[in-house]
């Protein structure tokens, strides 16, 4: 007597999720992609995206101070840019990071990120949001310049790339562009990384530096220091990051 082999439930290159109240057995229909979770590949970029983050926080911890916190900086941003992507891609719908923009918030003024997706005309946040380290800011996507209030320069500190054109965010955008985007978290000043539901972004680089308030003056000036310190990462245009370490890299 022959011995039958069972047929597995779930196509190929499928992540099985478990049973779900609508398939009961083999018999079923198979799950849907949007409900199942991702391809191979898919996961496969993710763990490289977590594994350079683990990395360049290792890295980081061996130099102390301000480059450890700046490395611990990229690592957290890496970690929360392979969220939102993993956000969208899973729920089959948009997704956003948002950088805190609002020089009337002191404590979290390009310092806060949180992920959020989609909740009727406007967004909600999918967790509490992160805090980079102290002393550690985003880079806006402006060029920065001597006067505040805002992320501003020293000067005689040279903040343009090696490659031409000012070392700035470029992978970030204006969150709210024509006033009509609800608030969140109560305000509408963030800069922000679009997610769509397959994962891509507008291609770009994130950029963190050193950087520190300039007394307690609201609204806040924050003076970045050390541009050829700087660190981050360049996004492709399918969401993939690439670690940049210092000015020449960018």
């Amino acid at each position: 007597m022959k011995t039958r082999r069972a047929t597995p439930c779930f196509g190929e290159g499928a992540v099985w999720a478990g049973p779900t109240s609508s398939s009961a057995g083999c018999g079923a229909a198979p799950v849907g992609r949007a409900a199942v979770g991702f391809t191979l590949f898919e996961l496969l970029v993710v763990v490289g995206l977590m594994a350079a983050a683990v990395v360049v926080a290792i890295t980081g911890l061996r130099g102390g101070g301000a480059g450890a916190a700046r490395d611990a900086a990229v690592a957290l941003l890496a970690s929360r840019v392979a969220d939102a992507r993993c956000t969208a891609m899973s729920r089959g719908n948009a997704a956003r990071l948002l950088v805190h923009a609002d020089v009337a918030d002191p404590e979290r003024y390009l310092r806060y990120v949180v992920v959020c997706c989609p909740e009727g005309a406007g967004w909600r946040p999918v967790d509490g949001g992160s805090f980079l380290p102290e002393g550690i800011v985003v880079l806006p996507p402006q060029a920065l310049t001597p006067t505040g209030p805002g992320a501003v320069c020293r000067p005689g500190d040279d903040w343009s790339r090696l490659s031409g054109g000012a070392l700035r965010s470029t992978g970030l955008r204006a969150y709210s562009t024509v006033g009509t985007e609800p608030a969140v978290l109560g305000t509408t000043s963030w800069w922000m990384v679009h997610f769509s539901p397959q994962g891509g972004v507008l291609a770009g680089d994130l950029v963190v530096a050193v950087g520190r308030a300039q007394g307690e003056a609201v609204p806040v000036t924050v003076v970045c220091e050390q541009p050829d310190n700087v660190a981050g990462f360049s996004l492709s245009q399918y969401g993939v990051a690439s670690v940049a370490r210092g000015r020449r890299d960018f």
